[in-house]
């Protein structure tokens, strides 16, 4: 190790044990604060606790404990250093600054006194009030003094200083001086008689004052000055408030972390509260005190010279002797000559010191310190005047005293009469002057100045007056205020029906302000106690309150409540009343409170309630915003109706409804109409949060303000939807059944007359379907009427989920349902339903857990117009048909021509059969060849369906293809026959003999049930054929039924390979568009033109249009149902591409079709002449 680090640990190591204050560890650091013990240790700790907390805010990392000491206590503490800070009376810091080289303080304090700062403090010399013969220090002269201690600037040296100016030293002018732990003390022994008089620290009497100790007001102040701007009664002059000192060991950063945080300490917080301060200031002059201690001869100014006369004399008592004889004149005469010389040399030196002190004396009091001398001839001049008068005068001292006039013509015209008379009188009356006038200053303006001085009679018959002048502009500014504030506050409590109280715990006396009796009713000078005021209470409150006040007592609980009162009158009225403890050393000393008359606020709040009552629960929304139309409160019922919650449309406006269906020019006239008239209504469409357009009635008034423009509009709307939608639900209720929700007989009839009307005008056929169900009564008889019902329910939700789209269901009463065809194509329709009908009520009904039942029906057809055209008529008709299948076995339908019923009945005997020739493989195939009309050769086939039943023979597909199409037999049929064509035609392609490709078609339905891409796919993979062979047929109707899904489908299906042809093309859209977005190898002229070609010229047209069109598209076309020559030629002159028909061949079995091929000739019809 180096030598310079061991030197620095070394360094340190000593700096620890000669410096025990250093913090010991790494930890927090603690900061210890000495306070001078001037009141009880635990008064004083708790008032400066709070002041520790606060630093230690203030200070991070660091811990503030006080100690409380005396002044021996405090001084060992210093000596050792024990201390970092020090809080004690200016002389103790004066006697430790000399003594342990202390350095100026950081802060001065300033205590606070009724929420003003006092940074000065002085000497208080108190008697009992009872004792006139002490009114003045001179009385104290032989009386026994009680004294805090001699240690004290306030209670002891300052007014030391004041009695040896009287020529009254202490303790050799009193009988008896007794020393006391503190102030406390000191009070008690003058109240107890145990001494004439006491000294106290200026300001220790008002507080205790504060803090409730009893028999203060016994007490009075001697020699009492009343100085400018000092709160506090005092008998001497001022001196500096108490300094914070820091003990040298601190370092600067700290020093000026705790100056900046005790000079940022601010009256209203606790810490201040609690030790009675107003904050701290930057550090006073101490130089005042220092003078004092000199001039009492204290320490450190209390040492004898080094060497005295005595000490010379025992010294040299020979030599003087000898030498005395010899030198008995000179030395006399010497003698002489020096003690006439220090005479004058001291008294000098008094006069010198005695003027120093005077001007540093006045220097410290605020304003001007003078003497003023009327002469005996009147004439006014001024023998002293101090520095101070430059400020108040804005003149040259020196300049007033040559010219006392110039004073007074400094003085307001208004005030200098006043000046005379009051200075006249006092002369006169040789009593004390005191006025305040009005000065003009040179450069301020007008300032008001206070003046107090005693005058004296001198013995050429003027008079001098001592006293001093200061500027009171401030205070007087501050005291207008407060009169202004006081009287405001007079008229602002009765205009507004608010009294104050006070209640003082120590003496138990209540103190009302005018306006509380005014309130309870009571005369203007009735004097209350606390007793009588709450039995003013309301009893239903009263207790509550009696509790309410114990606590603030007890426990400094403040309150603010509501409460019934009942007056002198016997009225009751509401009024609040508020209660603030004061508390003082722990205990509550006085309450303050309020006391406001709400009756009428009371009542405007029941009006008001009962006002939002209405505004919150009317089921119409409202609406209030302010003269610019901006949204200020909304109701409930607003945010049900608009969707939109208060906190989304308070602050905006209500265009956020607007939805676009009312135009500008629509809302400039409703605001024109406002303005002009202050009243709109109509009907407008709003739209809701969530974007929904919904219909109002909407009212808006305006609510005119005290110039009479309107303040606020209110917008009343009415929610028409919701309005309608009851309308429309008592409307539902009255056409529709209430136990199952279905269409009622009005509304069925209703129906029935618009379809009965349209067939009348436009033609088409209707069916009425009346149903009954069989044995009911025996349900209700044995199950009970609630099951009845139940079944009834359910017979409804089953019938409604399975019929057909574009019928209507109705219940006409008990248990007859009608079934209502708007249309029907053939009767054949209305049996099928009907068959359908009867089986689905077949089925098993669960009416609970426990109960199955199984129910038959009967039903009655009637058809519009065949057997009726009015609803009476049409359900008379099907009730009759209804009862002749009941009286056929039940279980049936019937219509009520017997003719319909045949032919339904043959109908569903098809259906039987086809379903049956479905499973027993009942169907074949015809093949119709298509031949190229360029050279008659057969491009390929057409495969046809045919039905062989067994009983009924050959069917055609006209009669079987709509009964499979519309009961869904059509997939099963046309995958057969998808099936069927393409292994066929790759049993040709094996045999090399057939033709290149077999057209197969597709029905509207297979589209609509089927998933056709996927089934020519399984189809083509199974029977191992190509999909260049197999033509798909589909009409025009087919595609357009699929919507946007066509297109897919067409490419989905030529991605396999397969053709596509449209199928009877001219009979449906017929559309180019289309034509060009499809994948289309193919069109098939409608045979319905092609037989009418040649000779009908619209069809020849018809058909031209179709060849040119398919041939301008590069689409191949075929001519269906060619059977002459003509018909042939046309389309050979037209370029038409493909025909098939019997002019060819007619629809044949597959193998007459090979035998066909086999015999063609070159002569064949088709091949083109030449």
């Amino acid at each position: 190790m180096s030598a310079r680090p061991r030197l620095h640990w070394l360094g340190l190591a000593l700096l620890l044990l000669l410096n025990p204050a250093l913090p010991q560890s790494h930890g927090e650091e603690t900061l210890v604060l000495g306070v001078f013990a001037y009141r009880p240790v635990e008064v004083v700790e708790q008032a400066y606790g709070p002041l520790a907390d606060y630093l230690e805010q203030q200070l991070p990392g660091h811990r503030v404990e006080i100690r409380v000491l005396d002044r021996e206590q405090l001084d060992e503490a210093v000596r050792l250093h024990q201390l970092d800070l020090l809080l004690t009376n200016p002389v103790h810091f004066e006697l430790l600054r000399q003594y342990h080289s202390l350095a100026g303080a950081i802060a001065t304090v300033i205590r606070q006194h009724r929420g003003e700062p006092v940074a000065l403090l002085g000497g208080t010399v108190i008697a009992l009030q009872t004792r006139d013969d002490i009114t003045s220090l001179h009385d104290l002269r032989d009386r026994t003094v009680a004294v805090p201690g001699t240690d004290f600037l306030g209670g002891y040296q300052a007014i030391q200083r004041e009695l040896i100016a009287e020529g009254m030293p202490i303790p050799g002018a009193f009988s008896n001086v007794v020393e006391l732990p503190d102030h406390d003390h000191v009070v008690h022994a003058v109240l107890e008689g145990r001494a004439d008089a006491g000294f106290l620290r200026s300001g220790v009497l008002e507080r205790l004052q504060e803090t409730g100790v009893p028999g203060i007001d016994r007490l009075r102040v001697i020699r009492r000055q009343d100085l400018p701007g000092f709160p506090f009664a005092v008998s001497t002059r001022l001196y500096p408030e108490w300094p914070v000192v820091a003990l040298p060991h601190l370092d600067e950063r700290l020093l000026t972390d705790l100056s900046i945080a005790l000079l940022s300490l601010r009256p209203e917080h606790r810490a201040a509260q609690a030790a009675g301060l107003y904050g701290f200031k930057v550090p006073s002059d101490y130089h005042v005190v220092d003078e004092l201690l000199r001039e009492l001869g204290l320490p450190p100014y209390d040492r004898p010279p080094a060497i005295t006369l005595d000490d010379l004399w025992r010294q040299h008592q020979l030599l003087v002797i000898t030498g005395a004889a010899a030198a008995a004149v000179v030395l006399a005469l010497l003698v002489l000559a020096w003690i006439q010389n220090l005479r004058l040399r001291e008294q000098r030196r008094r006069t010198e010191a005695g003027s120093l002190l005077l001007r540093k004396t006045t220097a410290q009091i605020p304003g001007m310190v003078y003497q003023f001398q009327m002469l005996p001839d009147g004439t006014p001049r001024f023998r002293y005047l101090s520095a101070g008068a430059r400020a108040l005068f804005g003149r040259d001292p020196e300049s007033v005293l040559r010219d006392a006039e110039l004073v007074v013509s400094l003085i307001h015209p208004e005030d200098r009469a006043r000046f005379v008379e009051s200075l006249q009188r006092s002369a006169r009356d040789l009593t004390d002057w005191h006025e305040e006038l009005r000065v003009r200053h040179p450069d301020r303006g007008l300032i008001w100045v206070e003046t107090h001085s005693t005058p004296e009679r001198l013995p050429d018959g003027g008079t001098l007056w001592h006293g001093y002048l200061s500027d009171v502009t401030q205070r007087r500014a501050i005291q207008d205020a407060l009169r202004r504030s006081e009287a405001l506050l007079r008229t602002t409590g009765h205009i507004a029906g608010v009294g104050g109280w006070e209640y003082d715990l120590a003496n138990e006396t209540l103190v009302w302000t005018p306006e509380m009796p005014r309130i309870l009713g009571l005369p203007d000078d009735h004097r209350p106690t606390l007793d009588e005021t709450t039995r003013h209470c309301h009893p239903q409150n009263r207790a509550e309150l009696e509790r309410l006040l114990h606590d603030a007592m007890t426990r400094g609980d403040a309150y603010d409540r509501e409460f019934r009162w009942i007056t002198a009158d016997g009225e009751t009225i509401w009024a609040r009343t508020i209660c603030v403890p004061e508390q003082s050393a722990g205990r509550v000393t006085r309450l303050n409170g309020v006391f406001q008359d709400i009756t009428d606020r009371k009542e405007a709040e029941d009006a008001l309630r009962r006002s939002a009552m209405v505004f919150e629960n009317t089921r119409d929304g409202v609406t209030i915003t302010d003269s610019q139309a901006i949204i200020i409160a909304v109701n409930r019922a607003f945010s049900q109706i608009t969707g939109y919650p208060a906190s989304e449309a308070l602050g905006k406006s209500p265009a956020i409804l607007q939805s676009g269906y009312q135009d500008k020019a629509f809302y400039r006239h409703m605001w024109q109409q406002l303005l002009e008239t202050g009243h709109w209504q109509g009907e407008i469409r709003n739209r809701r949060r969530d974007g929904k357009i919904y219909p109002v009635l909407l009212t808006i008034d305006a609510v005119p303000g005290a110039d009479g423009s309107p303040e606020f509009y209110v917008g009343v709307f009415t929610d028409l939807a919701e309005l309608r939608e009851s309308q429309r639900r008592v409307e539902y209720l009255a056409h529709h059944d209430s136990l199952t929700g279905l269409a009622n007989r009005t509304l069925l009839e209703s129906r029935l007359t618009r379809i009965a009307e349209r067939i009348q005008q436009h033609g088409g056929h209707a069916a009425v379907l009346l149903i009954d169900i069989d044995g009911f009564k025996h349900v209700n008889d044995s199950l009970g009427l609630s099951m009845g019902d139940r079944l009834l329910v359910l017979v409804a939700e089953r019938l409604k989920e399975r019929l057909p789209k574009g019928h209507d269901l109705a219940r006409t009463g008990g248990d007859e349902f009608v079934i209502l065809m708007a249309s029907v194509d053939r009767p054949e329709h209305a049996a099928a339903i009907a068959g359908d009908t009867l089986a689905w009520l077949r089925e098993p009904i669960r009416l609970d857990q426990s109960r199955e039942v199984f129910v038959t029906a009967s039903i009655g057809i009637s058809l519009c117009p065949e057997d009726g055209t009015d609803p009476e008529a049409l359900l008379r008709n099907a009730d009759s048909a209804m009862f002749k299948a009941k009286e056929l076995g039940r279980n049936t339908f019937q219509f009520y021509t017997e003719a319909l019923t045949q032919a339904a009945v043959r109908r569903l005997s098809l259906e039987t059969r086809l379903r049956r020739a479905v499973k027993s493989d009942e169907f074949v195939l015809h093949y119709q060849p298509q031949v190229r009309i360029s050279d008659g050769r057969v491009v390929g086939v057409e495969a046809l369906l045919r039905w062989q039943d067994p009983d009924l023979g050959l069917i055609p597909p006209d009669e079987f293809i709509p009964v499979a199409e519309e009961t869904g037999l059509i997939t099963q049929v046309g995958e057969w026959v998808l099936r069927t064509a393409c292994r066929q035609m790759r049993q040709w392609l094996a045999d090399r003999n057939g033709p290149d490709t077999v057209a197969v078609n597709l029905s509207p339905r297979q589209f609509q049930l089927q998933d056709m891409p996927a089934l020519v796919g399984s189809i083509l993979q199974s029977t191992g054929l190509a999909g260049r062979h197999l033509d798909l047929e589909i009409t025009e109707t087919a595609l357009m039924e699929q919507g946007p899904d066509a297109a897919r489908i067409l490419h989905d299906l030529k991605a396999l390979g397969v053709r596509i042809s449209i199928d009877d093309f001219g009979t449906g859209y017929s559309s180019l568009a289309y034509l060009q977005q499809f994948p289309v190898d193919k069109l098939k002229i409608d045979q319905s033109f092609v037989q009418k070609i040649p000779d009908t010229l619209g069809a020849a047209e018809i058909a031209a249009t179709i060849i040119a069109m398919g041939r301008n598209l590069g689409l191949g076309v075929v001519a269906e149902g060619v059977e002459t020559a003509a018909q042939l030629e046309f389309l050979r002159n037209q370029d038409c591409g493909f025909y098939q028909g019997y002019l060819a061949n007619r629809p044949v079995r597959a193998q007459e079709l090979r035998e066909w091929l086999a015999a063609r000739t070159e002569s064949a019809i088709g091949i083109p002449a030449g």
